[in-house]
C-alpha cells in the first residue's frame, strides 16, 4: 500500500541530511536502490508505508514531519554567533539541532531535578 506525501517534504529531509538522491535510494532500498527512484518519489509523493518510516530514520527526520502540508522552517532555539571565514551560516544541520534540543531537554529536566 502507498501513502501520498508532499514531495517538497521528501526533498527537504534529503537535502537536511546532506544525501543526494543515489544515497539516499540506496540506504532505504540496499543495493537494488537507484537516484531514478527518489526522483520518483519527490516527484509524485508516493511511496509504501515502510519506506517513510526508513527514510525517516536514516534522514535523520522525524517522522511525523514527514506528513507535513509543507516544508518546516527550522530555526535554531538558541542566539546563532556561527560563522566560516566571518561569513554567518544561514541553515543548521540537522545534527546541531538535534544536539541543541537534546542539551534543552536535558537542561529543563536539571531544572525540575
Amino acid at each position: 500500500m502507498k501513502i501520498k506525501l508532499n514531495p517538497d517534504v521528501l526533498r527537504w529531509a534529503r537535502e537536511r541530511s546532506g544525501l543526494d538522491e543515489s544515497s539516499l535510494a540506496k540506504k532505504v532500498l540496499g543495493a537494488r536502490g537507484a537516484a531514478s527512484d527518489v526522483q520518483e518519489w519527490e516527484t509524485t509523493g508516493e511511496l509504501a508505508l515502510p519506506w517513510v518510516e526508513t527514510i525517516a530514520r536514516k534522514t535523520n527526520t522525524a517522522f511525523g514531519y514527514l506528513f507535513l502540508p509543507q516544508r518546516p522552517e527550522e530555526t535554531l532555539p538558541i542566539h546563532d554567533f556561527r560563522t566560516l571565514r566571518n561569513v554567518r551560516l544561514s541553515k543548521p544541520s540537522a545534527g546541531l539541532l538535534d544536539v541543541l534540543h537534546k542539551s534543552q531537554i536535558r537542561q529543563n529536566w536539571y531544572r525540575e531535578y
